[in-house]
């Protein structure tokens, strides 16, 4: 069984050629670069001429929480349906995650569950997303502010509170809303089916100005869909949303090697080549003995 590996990446590519090369022959990978990073002539050909890469682009800017990530993640998946006709699942993940299994073990577990798809999935609204329906009612122009901009972020915050304070929110969709992790393992069926219908009732469209909408894109399509009797709500990633030195999802460290060897996740996230560079090094030396996953 072939696989294809849809990373969008933004930083350290230290870790993200480490992530790539963990990978054996059975895998195909695509990577979208975040147009605003700088990505020199020489790091794209390294990139490039890494076992098992098929393409990499810079086709969208990706300001946090924009729709422009919904446009690298179609991207990565029309790549990859037209470039590994084989691959059977096409798995998105981050330049920040870690392969926690054994390509054989990873490749084992998709045999024994042949035609599933694998993403967090739950109805909206839900108490998991502080503020209910504001990520859909509210405009959130993100693809044109910048939040880790000062001013920007100001600019927003001012919007917000000028919408909060006329009560003025747009219409909710007329069909059920699901949403869920951005990152999934998906069988060629099921991508096939969300670039078939990108705009499924103007689901595409209505994404417009809200906030984070590649946690609720491909979930609703899906869920509204065909295939939605192939779906599981399992989410084969480890991550630890608890605050930790002021980011969240927390940059794993080898503090967590302990939690990571007991996963059935697939990878981790998130992590960077300085404060992770000991749990990698352990992690790696480990998968090369091989872990079932559970």
């Amino acid at each position: 069984m072939r696989h294809a590996i849809l990373i969008t990446a933004y930083t350290d590519f230290l870790h993200l050629v480490d992530l790539v090369t963990s990978f054996d022959e059975r895998f195909d990978v695509y990577i979208h670069v975040d147009r605003r990073v700088y990505l020199s002539a020489a790091a794209r050909r390294l990139l490039e001429g890494l076992p098992g890469v098929k393409a990499v682009g810079q086709e969208y800017a990706v300001n946090w929480g924009s729709r422009a990530h919904v446009d690298a993640i179609l991207w990565l998946c029309r790549r990859a349906l037209e470039g590994s006709p084989d691959a059977a699942y096409l798995h998105l993940v981050s330049g920040t995650d870690l392969l926690l299994k054994s390509p054989q073990a990873f490749c084992d577990f998709f045999e024994a569950h042949q035609g599933q798809n694998f993403m967090e999935i739950f109805p909206l609204p839900t108490p998991r997303w502080h503020g209910g329906w504001m990520r859909l009612a509210w405009r959130h122009p993100l693809d044109r502010l910048d939040l880790r901009n000062e001013h920007e972020l100001a600019i927003y915050s001012r919007y917000l509170r000028r919408q909060r304070a006329t009560g003025k929110m747009r219409p909710l969709p007329d069909f059920p809303v699901y949403g869920g992790s951005t990152w999934c393992d998906l069988t060629r069926e099921a991508v096939d089916y969300v670039c078939t219908h990108v705009n499924w009732n103007e689901w595409y469209d209505r994404l417009a100005d809200t906030y984070v909408p590649e946690e609720v894109y491909v979930q609703t399509l899906l869920m509204n869909s065909p295939l939605r009797d192939t779906l599981t709500d399992r989410l084969l990633r480890y991550i630890d949303w608890t605050p930790r030195r002021g980011q969240s999802p927390a940059v794993l460290d080898e503090t967590d090697l302990p939690a990571l060897l007991a996963s059935d996740a697939l990878f981790a996230r998130k992590v960077d080549s300085r404060t992770s560079a000991g749990l990698i090094e352990c992690i790696n030396r480990h998968r090369d003995g091989g872990t079932p996953i559970l």
